[in-house]
């Protein structure tokens, strides 16, 4: 900010802390309302979403670090942080459902190790380093195509992210995706033939009733 905006750095410090306060956790309370109302982490639609915020967030992480304008960083830089952090919950409840029960807590342990020893861990050091090895002559392009290398790590991940959508819902959707979608709708229809029964069951009750007057009215009328 101070580098390629100039701002003065008591301002840089209220919006950097606005940033990550309000982006990541704006971003997760959406994922996670949007998931739930997509029919939750085992629908496919929750991946679609997945896939859709993490490709538009890394898009725009491209362009944050050579806007020259304060409110369009700013506008960039938390659209960027919401849709990174929207896929949080939907991802962790898809890598939670498609283990094993016996194996949810390892394997999320796990996933999260790594993601930290790959992700935030070296990520400062390698975007100082990328800082230092583009010896430009403006200090705004030199930070830019560091921010430019650096941020395109996301289509990595992105990548990974199709992959195991691909091998969840297409080689092994009979398993996972399309049995899950199988039992939502066998469960749907249930809910529905119940209703009608209901229904029958009224109408069928209402006719008793009607037949019962009518014949209680005819007896009145010979009396």
């Amino acid at each position: 900010m101070d580098k390629v905006l100039g701002i003065d750095s008591s301002i840089r410090f209220i919006l950097f802390a606005l940033l990550c306060l309000f982006g990541p956790t704006s971003g997760m309370v959406f994922g996670g309302i949007l998931s739930s109302k997509l029919g939750g982490y085992i629908n496919r639609k929750s991946m679609t979403f997945v896939i859709i915020s993490v490709a538009i967030a890394s898009g725009i992480s491209m362009t944050i670090a050579f806007h020259k304008i304060t409110v369009l960083f700013v506008i960039t830089g938390w659209t960027y942080l919401f849709g990174i952090w929207a896929v949080i919950p939907p991802i962790s409840g898809i890598i939670i459902v498609c283990l094993d029960p016996n194996l949810r807590g390892d394997g999320f342990s796990i996933c999260n190790c790594f993601n930290n020893l790959l992700g935030s861990f070296p990520s400062s050091y390698i975007f100082s380093a990328l800082v230092d090895a583009f010896d430009r002559k403006k200090e705004e392009e030199q930070y830019g195509y560091a921010w430019i290398i650096t941020m395109s790590y996301n289509f990595i991940g992105l990548l990974y992210i199709i992959i195991a959508g691909v091998f969840r819902y297409k080689i092994k959707g009979d398993l996972l995706g399309e049995s899950n979608d199988k039992k939502a709708l066998e469960e749907e229809n249930m809910v529905k033939s119940e209703e009608n029964n209901d229904k029958k069951e009224n109408n069928d009750k209402n006719e008793v009733k009607n037949v019962n007057k009518k014949v209680e009215a005819n007896e009145d009328e010979k009396k």
